[in-house]
């Protein structure tokens, strides 16, 4: 669920720039993959576990504002971002603190800690210069 209340990233948010968030490149390549799908939804983090670290019930998982930042950034909103903007739910320029999140999932990944461009593991994924791909290109798409 998009939440209105919610118009920035959490302090804590792994797609903040300014965040050490200590995931590694499988699984941020893992996350953008998700993310190209446009029928998921990434939860918050704060959305899925209370403060004791019990599971919360799916009804209570919205949208990670970080995610959706960055699939802006992309021009790839999900549909759950394109029904909720209909709906006039959601409206991205609502959003704060844009220049904290990461631009592309190109950025998100190349941000993990072990990422290693010499890695032949990444061969595959043909960055250049910060530039968007196209979405086909993208391995993280979803389109073959």
């Amino acid at each position: 669920m998009i939440s209105p209340k919610c118009t920035k990233p959490c302090k804590d948010c792994p797609f903040r720039r300014s965040v050490d968030f200590p995931i590694g490149v499988e699984r941020r390549s893992e996350i953008a993959e998700s993310l190209g799908n446009d029928f998921n939804v990434f939860p918050c983090h704060k959305s899925t576990f209370d403060k004791d670290g019990a599971p919360l019930p799916a009804s209570a998982e919205r949208h990670c504002v970080g995610a959706m930042m960055v699939l802006e950034q992309c021009d790839r909103p999900n549909i759950a971002m394109r029904i909720a903007r209909a709906d006039k739910l959601y409206n991205p320029d609502d959003l704060e603190d844009w220049g904290d999140v990461y631009e592309s999932f190109e950025d998100f990944i190349e941000s993990a800690p072990d990422f290693d461009f010499e890695d032949p593991a990444f061969d595959g994924l043909e960055l250049e210069d910060d530039d968007a791909l196209d979405v086909e290109d993208e391995p993280w798409s979803g389109t073959s």
